[in-house]
């Protein structure tokens, strides 16, 4: 008998860098550019963020010569599906994002979670940014990786369950 040793050993640093400054949306273009993260960007954001700053950054990241487009749904909780993760996938094809591309999350938690699991599944995991918007998004949703959208049933589950235990 023989014996093949599949060697699996990660040696790997994940770490990464948090910019914490005022006006750092206005410094986001500059910095991709310089880091050279992507060669497109799909800017995902919500309907509520979308009209606040989305289009504020797309033109940043215009105006430093890199190709980016707007992906935006409704607002709220409620878009988390997977029925939106497969609307947002098939729009950032459409936008002609490929492997060496990234994601910006523009906006609070659902936006990073819904984004995050499109960046983690798109041709098998792109680049991904996270810009966020909101306090809580910025102490936890964003940071950490963490991403995913809600099931119906288990969702549904978990209300019948919740309202029994309280």
């Amino acid at each position: 008998m023989e014996q093949v040793h599949v060697n699996l050993k990660k040696k790997i640093d994940d770490s990464y860098d948090i910019l914490i400054d005022r006006g750092l949306l206005d410094k986001v273009a500059s910095e991709l550019k310089k880091e050279n993260i992507g060669n497109k960007y799909a800017i995902i954001t919500d309907s509520v963020v979308e009209k606040l700053f989305a289009k504020r950054l797309l033109n940043s990241l215009k105006d430093e010569g890199l190709k980016a487009a707007i992906a935006s749904f409704k607002a709220g909780e409620k878009s988390k599906t997977i029925d939106m993760f497969n609307k947002l996938n098939e729009k950032i094809h459409s936008f002609g994002l490929d492997r060496r591309s990234a994601i910006i999350a523009l906006g609070g938690g659902v936006v990073g979670d819904l984004a995050g699991f499109v960046a983690a599944c798109y041709m098998r995991g792109i680049n991904y940014i996270q810009i966020p918007t909101t306090l809580l998004a910025q102490v936890d949703s964003s940071i950490g990786g963490k991403v995913a959208v809600d099931l119906k049933k288990i969702v549904a589950e978990h209300f019948t369950n919740q309202k029994r235990f309280t």
